[in-house]
C-alpha cells in the first residue's frame, strides 16, 4: 500500500501504524519510540519559527 503523505493536519503516523511488520515480533513500540524521537528532532528544528506555546503543545503531545 502506498501513502501519499505521512501527515494530515495534526495527525502523524508512528510505530506499527506507519510501518508494515509482523504483529508477533513486538516491534510496534520500538518503532513508535524511534519515530517519536525523529518527530521531536524535526519539531526542534523549527523552534525559532513556532511560537513557544505552540511548540510546548507539540512537545507535550510527544510525551503521551
Amino acid at each position: 500500500m502506498s501513502i501519499k503523505s505521512w501527515t494530515s493536519s495534526r495527525v502523524v503516523l508512528l510505530g506499527d501504524a506507519a510501518h508494515a511488520m509482523s504483529p508477533i515480533l513486538g516491534l510496534g513500540a520500538n518503532n513508535a519510540i524511534q519515530d517519536a524521537d525523529k518527530l521531536s528532532q524535526a519539531l526542534l528544528k523549527y523552534t525559532d519559527k513556532l511560537p513557544l506555546l505552540r511548540l510546548l503543545f507539540h512537545l507535550d503531545l510527544l510525551a503521551l
